[in-house]
């Protein structure tokens, strides 16, 4: 009350109301969106891998661009801080062009390949079970490595950044948290689902 004396005990409450409406409403979303994932589940609505894969097209499509943008944020950072003369050298324009277009194509060789590998086998249609084949294995290994790849680039980024800048603590604990948010991501999606497929879990 302090902070703000203009704010009457009112004000207050009808902030509140609408906070606490905002907060159901998620709760709600969520316990639909759910419970509609657990209804499939139950009735093991399954579907083929070709239908599948149209499914999640889209879907797929994003994780593979995401990947690939991942590590040429770490890498783009670290090239950085490491040799910044040279960093500036770079025409920006066709340096982003030239990114977006290495993610586009690694998206759209992995379609390729992971159509290739689709049979008409029933699969319970989740972005994970949307694939099968020997070109599964080889999606999950590549992403696999390159998400360990952007946690290697981070973590050597926060050893230079300590040995060159030690007044710069606040970035190491920015950089820290996003290395160990990718570690629960996208890195222990893949490399679960790697480990899996490698020793036949189902």
């Amino acid at each position: 009350m302090l902070a703000f004396p203009n704010i009457t005990v009112s004000i207050l409450f009808s902030v509140a109301r609408v906070d606490v409406t905002i907060f159901l409403f998620f709760a709600v979303v969520g316990w639909i969106g759910n419970s509609l994932i657990i209804l499939v589940t139950v009735n093991e609505t399954l579907v083929s891998f070709y239908t599948c894969f149209f499914v999640n097209f889209v879907f797929i499509s994003g994780v593979d661009v995401s990947t690939v943008l991942m590590f040429f944020i770490a890498l783009d950072r670290f090239v950085a801080a490491k040799n910044p003369h040279f960093y500036s050298t770079f025409n920006k324009r066709n340096y982003v062009v030239a990114i977006v277009a290495l993610s586009l194509l690694y998206a759209a060789v992995f379609k390729a390949l992971l159509y290739t590998s689709l049979t008409e086998d029933p699969t319970l249609c989740l972005i994970a079970e949307s694939m099968t084949g020997t070109m599964t294995n080889l999606w999950f290994g590549v992403s696999t490595v390159v998400n360990l790849s952007v946690i290697g680039l981070y973590c050597a980024l926060t050893r230079m950044i300590k040995v060159s800048f030690s007044e710069y603590q606040r970035i190491n604990r920015s950089i820290n948290m996003i290395i160990l948010v990718y570690v629960f991501g996208w890195l222990a999606t893949m490399g679960g689902c790697f480990f899996a497929l490698r020793v036949g879990l189902k």
